[in-house]
């Protein structure tokens, strides 16, 4: 069977048209593929503007924060504070107690005296 000129030509017709829209799948695929790793970098962008938002926040919260160890050290601190406090206090109403009854004793002049001294007891040398 010979082979028709006019064949070769719509058989290289065909060929072509094939291959344009081959090309034209193929492009269209590749600006899918590109598009869909726009849209892709945009959400892990988006995400990791969330995740470094995130991690600010929870340092700032942090920060706000003390650790056990420096709470428990400055509770015994306290603690210790308070305790001298009230070993004062008791010292100090002990004291009082004396001068009021030195006083009270003493009376007049002599309990002025007495009172004095008391006082200078209490404040000390």
């Amino acid at each position: 069977m010979p082979i028709n000129e006019g064949d070769i030509k719509v058989s290289i017709a065909v060929l072509e048209q094939r291959a344009n829209d081959m090309l034209d799948r193929i492009e269209l695929r590749f600006q899918s593929h590109e598009r869909a790793m726009e849209v892709q970098t945009k959400e892990l962008a988006r995400r990791l503007d969330f995740l470094n938002g995130e991690a600010d926040r929870l340092r700032q919260m942090q920060a706000t924060y003390v650790p056990r160890e420096v709470y428990e050290d400055r509770h015994a601190d306290i603690t210790k504070s308070v305790r001298n406090l009230e070993m004062f206090q008791s010292n100090l109403l002990g004291k009082i107690t004396v001068v009021v009854a030195v006083s009270a004793l003493a009376g007049g002049i002599i309990g002025s005296v007495a009172v004095a001294v008391a006082i200078r007891w209490l404040v000390g040398p």
